[in-house]
């Protein structure tokens, strides 16, 4: 079935298309596990300058948004610069150190080799609508058949970009063989060429118009069915935006683009180490680039002065929907560059704590009991498994404390969760299904601080005595809950007992 959907931003569009995939979409298997699906779906923003995901619910990492597409800008293509932002990405690195299908090399240096810069499409672009704005050769090609018809973890999603130039506006069309709605369309892929046809607009001298997104699969992996069935419209509120603008002492060209380009790279640089401040920031002389800069320092640093520049705009209001979590895994640094104290951990540091200490101790694990826990199947070992923490719930003693118990279950749960999805139950599914709930919980963790174990003992015990009666579907639906009520506690439980504090006031609270 071919959709069409008209939106004015992303934020818009996201809540209502999710809800379609929902409900009409065909179920199909992949690679990742299962997926909801739309075939030849289109989609169209009328004010794609309005980039930042500020739909409720979703919590989308800005920061990750920002580092991505300032890569992609400058060509690039490494992995370790990347990497802070999104630690995931060497997982889809062949040779852990490059994305070989990275857009900004193919987009800024097409075909390159040793000693050879390659060809510039965005370049190409720009001089093609200079000589005829008319023109309908105005192609960037991503694809390369060369290499993406081979055997790899990366090959390129969206793989063609088209600007055409209309009644003083810059019209942009990507065609997308292959889009998760989640990661990919609201993850980067708005926000990324959104950005890209705001500066080839700026540097043509007309307005930004439509960006238009065909794509070939748009979906959902099973693993956000739930997150993306609650995800909401914005709130009415205007935020206001910083539009890209080169300076008037340089040159309208790409050259002075790469300029600004570098000085952000710079200035990141400075971020890392500790060394930026305000006076620095001031070289940049870009509005967008200073914006992000802004929010890059708050990143690095945690200095509420940073946001205290952002504040009323649409950036500031994306920083506040990224979780907690995101900011939990990054390096933090002072101006003096010195790594913050871990006694002083407030509630994201918290949170990276507690995913170090599960990740590790599940690693450990799964080495010495490899996949003892579900040999003889779901009820005989999975559940067997899971009862017996459930069991001792809010008991701890000098073998097993509390966090224990509460860990284990919930390791458990998130094995058993992808076990349900057909997927690997190893170390590295394990850590991306807690990195997910660690982000997801907030969203949930006024109401999960209040429920009493005993409800979870309940209802675990209800599950299993109606399990026979019960669908693929409706388990991975109860875990999936399970798994969100279980992860505060457990991190709070953890929490207090390693670092003794009473910030914990869940199972036994009054």
């Amino acid at each position: 079935m071919s959709e069409q959907y008209t939106f004015p931003t992303a934020s818009e569009a996201l809540p209502f298309i999710c809800s379609r995939i929902l409900d009409i979409g065909d179920e199909v298997g992949s690679r990742n596990g299962r997926v909801k699906e739309l075939l030849n779906t289109k989609i169209v923003l009328t004010d794609p300058q309005h980039r930042e995901i500020l739909s409720i619910g979703r919590k989308a990492n800005v920061f990750a948004q920002i580092a991505e597409t300032m890569w992609v800008l400058a060509g690039r293509n490494d992995i370790e610069w990347l990497t802070p932002y999104l630690p995931r990405a060497v997982d889809y690195s062949d040779d852990g150190k490059t994305w070989r299908a990275g857009y900004g090399r193919r987009i800024r240096h097409w075909n390159c080799s040793p000693g050879d810069a390659g060809l510039d499409q965005v370049a190409y672009v720009v001089d093609t609508l200079r000589a005829d704005p008319l023109s309908r050769q105005a192609v960037i090609g991503i694809w390369d058949p060369e290499v993406d018809t081979t055997p790899g973890k990366d090959k390129a999603c969206n793989d063609f970009l088209q600007f055409q130039s209309r009644l003083g506006a810059l019209h942009m069309t990507v065609t997308v063989r292959s889009n998760d709605m989640m990661w990919g369309w609201s993850g980067i892929n708005a926000f990324e060429w959104s950005t890209l046809q705001e500066i080839v607009a700026h540097l043509l001298g007309i307005a930004v118009g439509t960006l238009t997104f065909n794509i070939g699969s748009l979906h959902l992996y099973a693993q956000h069915w739930n997150k993306a069935s609650r995800i909401e419209h914005p709130d009415d509120g205007f935020y206001a935006i910083s539009p890209f603008q080169i300076p008037d002492h340089m040159d309208r060209s790409l050259f002075s683009v790469d300029t600004l380009i570098d000085r952000w790279f710079a200035w990141e640089e400075m971020c890392r180490e500790g060394t930026a401040t305000l006076e620095r920031l001031d070289e940049i002389q870009e509005p967008l680039f200073q914006s992000w800069a802004a929010a890059i320092a708050y990143f690095w640093q945690r200095d509420e002065y940073w946001l205290q520049m952002l504040q009323g705009t649409a950036l500031a209001a994306a920083i506040a929907r990224t979780p907690v979590s995101v900011l939990s895994e990054a390096p933090q640094t002072s101006r003096s560059g010195v790594v913050a104290p871990t006694h002083n951990l407030a509630a994201h540091e918290r949170t990276r704590a507690f995913y170090g200490f599960v990740t590790d101790l599940h690693a450990k694990k799964h080495a010495s009991y490899g996949d003892s826990w579900k040999k003889r199947g779901e009820k005989m070992s999975i559940l067997a498994n899971m009862a017996r923490k459930v069991d001792r719930l809010g008991v701890g003693d000098e073998y097993d404390s509390s966090a224990d118990t509460l860990i284990d279950l919930l390791v458990y749960s998130i094995k058993y969760h992808c076990w349900l999805l057909g997927c690997e139950e190893g170390p590295e599914n394990v850590n991306a299904g807690l990195a997910v709930a660690l982000a997801e919980e907030e969203e949930t963790v006024d109401q999960a601080a209040d429920i009493a174990i005993v409800d979870i003992v309940d209802d675990f015990n209800l599950y299993c005595d109606s399990i026979d009666t019960y669908s693929t579907d409706q388990k991975v639906d109860f875990v999936s809950e399970l798994i969100l009520r279980l992860t505060p506690i457990a991190r709070d439980v953890w929490y207090s007992e390693t670092h003794g504090t009473e910030d914990y006031q869940g199972a036994d609270a009054d």
